[in-house]
């Protein structure tokens, strides 16, 4: 991914973590995390980072994806993690990434949101802690 990034000239910043603790198949969350980054860097401006937040609110964790870039008009939102859609079919990738990743994290009693908004779109994953 740094190199995708470096490619765009983004630099993408991870804050340092302390441990988080979740049940779930690691390979399966690191499949999420790279098609969240993978899109942040795809939609992202030239020049810009994208940045990891995280936080603990109570029994959950909450990941932040943003980058700063294309956003997506709020009508097609709703559609965004369906199968298949894509809101500018430019052969920038399948329409499945977001599909998948949605279920991944459903599946580890989850969620995944997609805001966009003020030339900003932020992916949010909420999964419980252990």
């Amino acid at each position: 991914m740094q190199v995708k990034a470096e490619r765009k000239m983004c630099k993408i910043n991870v804050p340092r973590l302390k441990r988080m603790m979740v049940v779930g198949d690691c390979h399966r969350l690191q499949q999420v995390f790279v098609n969240l980054l993978d899109n942040a860097i795809k939609f992202a401006d030239l020049d810009t980072a994208i940045n990891i937040r995280v936080e603990e609110a109570g029994s959950h964790f909450k990941i932040h994806v943003e980058d700063t870039g294309e956003v997506v008009d709020k009508k097609y939102l709703p559609y965004l993690m369906d199968s298949f859609y894509q809101v500018h079919p430019s052969g920038k990738g399948s329409g499945l990434g977001l599909a998948i990743a949605k279920k991944l994290i459903e599946l580890h009693g989850g969620r995944l949101t997609i805001t966009s908004q003020d030339h900003k779109t932020v992916a949010t994953i909420v999964l419980p802690k252990i």
